[in-house]
Parts: C-alpha cells; structure tokens; sequence
C-alpha cells in the first residue's frame, strides 16, 4: 500500500528522514543548515526534502530557522489523511510533530536515509531502528552507536556533529543515487542483525555466568 501510505500522510516522492525530540542535544539546527547547504549548492537535487519527525521546545525555534534560510516549511503536525502539495518539488521542511510509536515506521519505510545529528548521545537507537528498516545512515561521531553500527562508505557516514559542511557532504554523496543506497540499506540491514534481542541475551548470560558462575551450578 505504498502509494496510499504516501498519500494518507502527505510524504514528499524523496527525503532524507530525522526523528526525535526537538531539543538542544539533538542538533537538528545543524541538519537544518547542512540541509540549506546542499539545496544551495548548483547540482542540488531540488526534490529531496527534509522530513522532521517528533517534538519539543524547540519546534518554534527550528521553523523559524527553516524560514530565515529560505527553506520552505510545511506543518504536517496534525491528524492525517494531509492535502497534497501541488508542487511535490522542494527544497521543503516537512515538520511532522509528535508521532506515535505504531506510526513511525511508515517515515523509516519510505526515507533516502535516516541523519542523527546530535551533540551527544549514549547510544542513539534510532539508528537501529533505521537500520533494521534497510536504510543508509548518517550519524553524528558523539552517538554512543556510531562506531559500532556504522561503517563508513558500506552503510552510511558518520560526521563532525559542528560541521553542517560536513553532514551536507555526507547528504550530497546519496542524492539521486539508487544503487548506492540500495547498497548502503542492505549492508544496514546485515549489521543491525548481530544487536538484536537473542544477541542481547545471548550476551547478558555470557557475561552472568563469567561474573558468577555459581548461579549455574546444577
């Protein structure tokens, strides 16, 4: 049901998806910026937008940024079905609010890319998520999960979180490039499979029997 999905919730044909709370640590004005670079630049593809998923203090603060860098901002923060756009062409905003956890993976399904800005992050499951939906993924180097789930150029890249030059490269690499994020989701899906629950558990009973091996004593 993909084009009725699209339609319901008013999605752009391409975007590059961002989901979480609108606050300082999540660096969303960087993406913002990084976003505005690479639409300024002359081989900017003018239909990949930027999806925003989720809310917070910042919300205000973060369209008023859109608008100030002459980004088109579009308010998708109400209930669905949306009214379509009469020029499904960007560069565009699309501001989605809060979002519950049964609606999220129709923004993973249809996304270019997941991007996770943030200044600081203990880990960032997000990222797996976005992974475990076959998506390439570009990661602030401050994510606790950076340096285990991605690998720079097979599934995505990670980025200096102070660098909205940097993230904007990392954008440009996947514009209009089918095969390379086909290759980059499918390598995702490969990597995120060693974090799932049995690993866990797996793990957590490896480490309790080597910590206290008495429990298992018969």
């Amino acid at each position: 049901n993909a084009a009725a999905n699209r339609a319901y919730w008013g999605l752009p044909p391409r975007y590059f998806l961002s989901l979480g709370r609108l606050v300082e640590k999540k660096n969303i004005s960087t993406l913002i910026e990084a976003y505005r670079i690479r639409c300024a630049n002359p081989d900017g593809v003018a239909d990949e937008a930027l999806v925003i998923v989720g809310s917070g203090p910042l919300d205000t603060n973060l369209r008023r940024r859109c608008r100030d860098a002459g980004l088109e901002v579009i308010d998708r923060a109400g209930r669905p079905p949306f009214p379509p756009l009469a020029d499904a062409r960007g560069p565009r905003v699309f501001f989605y609010g809060f979002r519950q956890i049964n609606e999220i993976p129709v923004f993973y399904a249809f996304a270019e890319a997941f991007v996770l800005p943030s200044t600081r992050e203990e880990w960032g499951l997000v990222v797996n998520e976005a992974m475990a939906s076959g998506l390439p993924v570009i990661v602030s180097r401050a994510a606790g999960c950076a340096e285990d789930l991605v690998r720079d150029g097979e599934n995505g890249w990670t980025f200096d979180p102070g660098s909205p030059g940097e993230l904007a490269a990392c954008l440009a690499r996947l514009d209009g490039d089918q095969a390379i994020r086909e290759k980059f989701g499918k390598r995702s899906t490969e990597i995120v499979s060693n974090f799932g629950c049995d690993t866990f558990a797996n793990g957590a009973l490896a480490a309790t029997r080597a910590s206290s091996p008495g429990l298992f004593n018969e």
